[in-house]
Order: C-alpha cells, then sequence, then structure tokens
C-alpha cells in the first residue's frame, strides 16, 4: 500500500495495481480492514479463467476485476470494463493507465439496445451508489446521460476488432 496524490495504491500478487481515492470508505473498508473484496469471487475469478476467456466486467465502477482479468488473460481487447458513471469512468481511465492499458475501458451504459441515450443517476460523493433507476438514486444525484451498448453487440465489436488485427 502506498498513498499519492490522494489516492491508495495496493499492489496485488501476481501483478497489478489497484488505485481508489484515500476517503474512499467503499473500497478502503474492505482492502485495508477485510484484506479482499468480495473474496468468494476472488476466489472463483482465480481458478476459473484461462488465458484464452473473454471477460467483461459490466458496471466495472475501479475496475478491481477487470485488473485481476488481465493478470491471466493478456490480451486488453479480451478484458472490457464497462462503466457508465463519468466521475467513475475517470478513476476506472486511472486504473487502467496505472495497469498499463491491460484492459480495454468503455464509457457506456449496459443495456438491451445499443446506441440509445440512458439517464444515469449518480452522486460525486457516494460513487457506488450510482443507478439508472430513478427512484433508487442516492438524493443530490446528477442526472447524467450516457449512450448505452448490449452485450451482444460489445461481443460483435470484440470480434470485429480481433478480426481486424489478424
Amino acid at each position: 500500500l502506498v498513498a499519492s496524490d490522494g489516492c491508495a495504491s495496493f499492489q496485488f500478487g501476481g501483478g497489478g495495481t489497484f488505485l481508489a481515492p484515500v476517503d474512499d470508505r467503499y473500497w478502503l473498508q474492505p482492502l485495508l480492514v477485510d484484506r479482499s473484496y468480495e473474496f468468494d469471487l476472488d476466489h472463483f475469478l482465480r481458478r476459473a479463467l484461462t488465458s484464452r476467456d473473454v471477460f467483461i466486467d459490466c458496471g466495472a465502477n475501479l475496475g478491481l476485476w477487470s485488473i485481476a482479468a488481465a493478470r491471466v488473460i493478456r490480451d486488453p481487447k479480451r478484458v472490457v470494463a464497462v462503466e457508465a458513471s463519468s466521475l467513475t469512468f475517470a478513476r476506472l481511465i486511472a486504473n487502467w493507465e496505472a495497469n498499463e492499458r491491460s484492459f480495454t475501458v468503455l464509457h457506456r451504459a449496459l443495456s438491451d439496445v445499443t446506441g440509445n441515450k440512458a439517464s444515469f443517476f449518480a452522486s460525486a460523493s457516494d460513487p457506488a451508489s450510482a443507478t439508472m433507476v430513478e427512484v433508487l438514486s442516492p438524493e443530490g444525484a446528477q442526472i447524467e446521460v450516457v449512450t448505452t451498448v448490449s452485450l451482444p453487440d460489445l461481443l460483435r465489436q470484440r470480434e470485429a476488432s480481433k478480426a481486424l488485427d489478424t
């Protein structure tokens, strides 16, 4: 753990760096006190992922699982982090850069249709409470309009870019 520029930097065994704001209780509690975040999912991913897999992190937040997946799946096009909130996406970009762009980032909201505009409600003080459901939005949430992408189109785009690279 190293703190600088208002962020705590966690170095993972096996590679990977995760940056979280030093005042972000959502991330710091599990990582500093519990020494794990969603232990069961971490346990599963470490055993289930192979280098040939595709991993799509929907609602990626700061990209913790994308970072973990990119340690196994070394092709950045095969690990995609999708995040709708602009504030959270900016923090995701910081983690993407801290990990040498080892995965792909996409500022979109996952939906059943690609190219629509969707309202997204996010609080600057509590990024973990962001939602596309207005009645569930935190008090004082800012409304943001985000372009949508469907999971089938996301997979097709990945396949198309893979074909272009060959």
